[in-house]
């Protein structure tokens, strides 16, 4: 576990035996960070993928649809 930042790492608590890879699944931690992260977590995830990548996997429907909501009018 080495990639992705302590704020990040701690958001996969299922027991995986390596952490996600940030490139290799970047909506998959979108979608964590943005349905569980905190300030440091989200702030990594824009800068390590961009607003306009975020805002796609926010329209992209996957979100529970209070985080939708939320993160629509933030990334606005």
């Amino acid at each position: 576990m080495g990639e992705l930042p302590a704020s990040v790492r701690s958001l996969f608590w299922e027991g995986l035996a390596e952490e996600p890879d940030p490139d290799a699944h970047p909506d998959y931690l979108a979608i964590r960070v943005l349905e569980a992260g905190d300030e440091p977590a989200v702030r990594w995830l824009l800068n390590r993928y961009g607003h306009e990548r975020i805002r796609a996997v926010v329209a992209s429907g996957r979100l529970r649809p209070g985080h939708e909501a939320f993160w629509r009018r933030v990334l606005s």
